[in-house]
């Protein structure tokens, strides 16, 4: 049984282009100089290795490029992790694995830099251990700095699954015991494999609110009849239960609207901080239909559409399913009802949730 997640760094929770970085300061010409002189180099394996000194190294660099060129090494080793921006759809995949219970580890090669720019990856937060190449003399695929990470968490191989965008970093921790998945920026082909894994669920990883016909709703509908107990205005009630459900069972939430007043209103309905993400009309680019919107919100949060399931009002017609592949439940489908006809909104939970999915 799998307990823990390990993760690789560059191109996995983060993007890594130096490439990008070094054109920002460098002209067309001394991009490819830059780049393969400096991070194609011995000298930069040694960094991530921890086998050489950043001063060192700069000297090298000097003393391969040309003058005019050395202010460009100096702004790059003293800034080239600027670049690392963080995976938003990796960040939700972290803290939804964290949310199910999963351990998890990052395994990854690179320099003493780690401590300055780790705070910019949030998902960082969310990890029990690390293990830095720099720090153990040790680059991956040698076997021992794996080893190093399961003897310094206690860890059994085959309890872990190992993501990395190297084929042989992989093989390396297939070698060991580990199930493994080589990541190439497809976020839903590695939940594919997750579910497959039986890490995540494969019919419900996300669950999408229409806040419009939801929160928003029209005072003969069934919605606002079944939640009057919890009414906050006169036309806006909350399902705060079961996003506080979907949280403690780590399945992700979004909430969308064409309405420009969604955060206010999330707000007053205390599901603003519950919310993974919150998509309203002004985020949209071209035009703005809710199936749009619907998909939208699927794609920020990097799960197939078809491990999504939208909840829209008892009074709203639900199309979206023959339109972009998003299982939709009514409000009426899953709400029961008592003995005197009035709707018991005690219903309306997980396990009637994936009962509507599953019919």
């Amino acid at each position: 049984m799998i307990r823990n997640i390990i993760f690789d760094m560059g191109n996995v929770l983060v993007n890594y282009e130096p490439r990008e970085y070094i054109g920002q300061f460098a002209d067309d010409q001394d991009i490819e100089i830059l780049y393969n002189i400096i991070f194609n180099s011995i000298e930069w394996l040694q960094l991530d290795r921890g086998s050489i000194s950043e001063e060192d190294a700069k000297s090298i660099f000097y003393s391969k490029l040309p003058r005019r060129l050395h202010p460009a090494i100096d702004e790059i080793l003293e800034n080239w992790h600027e670049n690392l921006h963080e995976k938003n759809e990796m960040f939700y995949l972290v803290k939804q694995l964290k949310s199910c219970g999963y351990n998890i580890y990052l395994l990854s090669n690179t320099s003493k830099r780690f401590y300055h720019y780790s705070k910019k990856i949030p998902a960082l937060k969310y990890f029990d251990g690390t293990i830095i190449s720099a720090d153990e003399l040790l680059l991956k695929p040698d076997l021992a700095i794996y080893k190093r990470l399961l003897d310094k968490y206690d860890l059994k191989p085959e309890q872990c699954f190992f993501i990395d965008d190297h084929v042989p970093n992989v093989e390396a921790a297939v070698f060991l015991g580990m199930r493994g998945f080589v990541y190439k920026n497809n976020i839903k082909n590695l939940r594919y494999e997750l579910a497959k894994e039986k890490l995540l669920n494969k019919d419900l990883q996300a669950v999408i609110l229409d806040v419009d016909s939801v929160l928003i709703s029209k005072k003969d509908s069934i919605a606002r009849e079944a939640c009057c107990f919890n009414t906050l205005e006169d036309n806006i009630f909350t399902v705060k239960d079961l996003f506080l459900q979907l949280e403690n069972n780590g399945i992700l939430k979004a909430a969308v609207s064409l309405n420009k007043s969604i955060f206010s209103i999330l707000e007053k309905a205390d599901l603003l901080s519950l919310a993974d993400i919150v998509i309203d009309a002004n985020q949209m680019t071209y035009s703005k239909s809710k199936p749009e919107i619907f998909k939208m919100a699927a794609d920020k949060l990097g799960v197939s559409n078809e491990s999504c399931v939208l909840i829209q009002g008892a009074d709203r017609k639900i199309t979206t399913e023959k339109q972009i592949d998003i299982k939709s439940i009514n409000l009426s489908e899953i709400l029961g009802r008592f003995a005197d006809g009035n709707f018991c909104f005690t219903k309306l939970n997980i396990d009637t949730l994936k009962g509507s999915i599953l019919k």
